[in-house]
């Protein structure tokens, strides 16, 4: 007989810290990103309009399931609705259940939405992996049981596999590629003294973290009020991550100095040989000798003669991450509709109305007209260049 148990503070998801430990390894999902720590850092990162919702599966008291979500007021074109959805933030490349039993553990899941906690219009189960070993159980009792739901693709992450040494890799870079390196390269160590400090350690960790923000506030995208994130928020979130993961023995903060002067930083999470790129900045002043590029290199071949055997870029195929790799994995959202007349009416809207507008005469109407206006702007010569 399986329970389920609703957390809806920090501090009441706090005390099952031992638990959720022993679940990961249960259910062999022992990712940093699916850790209590991590969950724990996001649940205290939470806008004002956000509460903690995560519910637990538990069969005669043992934590057999954990699916972290949150609740809040959202809107679907302008309409407003009551939505629940994964635990998650800008910068979480993933999300996912834990579950020993994945098809027992959801089942029970959608049967409290279904007929326990109802007071919702859409579940969100967003940044769902492809490779998520719950996502095909997930769809298939979703359409089993009849629910109305619409599936997409959120984002798509590029990544390297590293299998070579670095000098066969390097080598088997196109020789433009190799030209750009060395091109970046002289300009940057013709700055001066150059060097690349990497901080992991607790007592330098917050050190590591000034010195990263102070960064971010002289770089172009918050120069520009292009960031797609808040100082505030990154000041917020990073200080509370860098205390959990520098404790843990999984921050890496890459610094490149010139002297004491701090050019560019990249923040990185290790989980299991595997790193992902969490935040990156350089310091616009230096933008035409590249440092942000050099810096990347760098850490690219330190990753190559270290034995990792991953590197995520994190979500986004720009042109910096697609000149390393031409892979990438793609993430889901599964966007779930409550059985209310409301919630029916958007999926009808979401799932059966609007495409066949997009489809229809008029749709391709509108689709031409907003690609001529769009094109014409591009051609007009205003665009703005975007820096090195």
């Amino acid at each position: 007989m399986l329970e389920i148990e609703e957390i809806r503070s920090p501090s009441e998801f706090g005390r099952i810290r031992g638990e959720w430990h022993d679940l990961q390894n249960s259910a062999g999902a022992t990712s940093v990103f699916l850790s209590h720590g991590w969950f724990e850092v996001c649940a205290a990162s939470l806008a004002a309009d956000q509460q903690l919702l995560i519910l637990l599966v538990r069969e005669e008291g043992r934590l057999v399931g954990g699916a972290p979500f949150v609740k809040q007021r959202s809107h679907v074109r302008r309409m407003p609705i009551r939505e629940i959805r994964f635990l998650e933030n800008p910068l979480t490349p993933f999300v996912d259940f834990l579950f020993v039993d994945p098809q027992t553990g959801l089942r029970a899941i959608l049967t409290h939405f279904q007929k326990t906690y109802t007071d919702w219009d859409v579940l969100s189960f967003q940044k769902l992996r492809e490779d998520s070993p719950q996502l095909a159980f997930l769809r298939d009792l979703l359409q089993r049981e009849k629910w109305m739901l619409r599936e997409s693709t959120v984002g798509r992450t590029p990544f390297l596999r590293i299998e070579k040494t670095w000098e066969d890799f390097y080598k088997s870079k196109s020789p433009a590629f190799r030209k750009s390196r060395r091109g970046i390269t002289n300009r940057v160590e013709r700055l001066g003294p150059i060097t690349i400090e990497q901080v992991t350690l607790p007592e330098d960790a917050e050190r590591g973290l000034e010195l990263m923000l102070k960064v971010s506030e002289r770089s172009w995208t918050r120069r520009q009020g292009a960031d797609l994130l808040s100082a505030k928020f990154e000041r917020e979130f990073f200080q509370k991550l860098t205390k959990v993961a520098s404790q843990a023995g999984y921050l890496r903060i890459w610094l490149l100095k010139k002297g004491e002067e701090v050019l560019a930083t990249e923040y990185h999470i290790e989980d299991h040989r595997t790193v992902y790129g969490l935040r990156a900045h350089y310091d616009a002043e230096y933008s035409s000798s590249s440092p942000g590029s050099y810096l990347d290199t760098r850490i690219v071949q330190q990753l190559f003669q270290n034995g990792y055997s991953v590197y995520d870029m994190g979500p986004g195929m720009v042109g910096y991450k697609l000149a390393w790799t031409d892979e990438f994995y793609q993430c889901q959202e599964i966007n779930v509709y409550n059985s209310r007349p409301y919630a029916q009416f958007l999926a009808r809207l979401e799932i059966r109305w609007i495409p066949a507008l997009k489809e229809s005469s008029l749709g391709r109407w509108l689709r031409k007209t907003r690609e001529s206006k769009e094109n014409k702007e591009k051609n007009s010569g205003n665009d703005t260049k975007t820096p090195d």
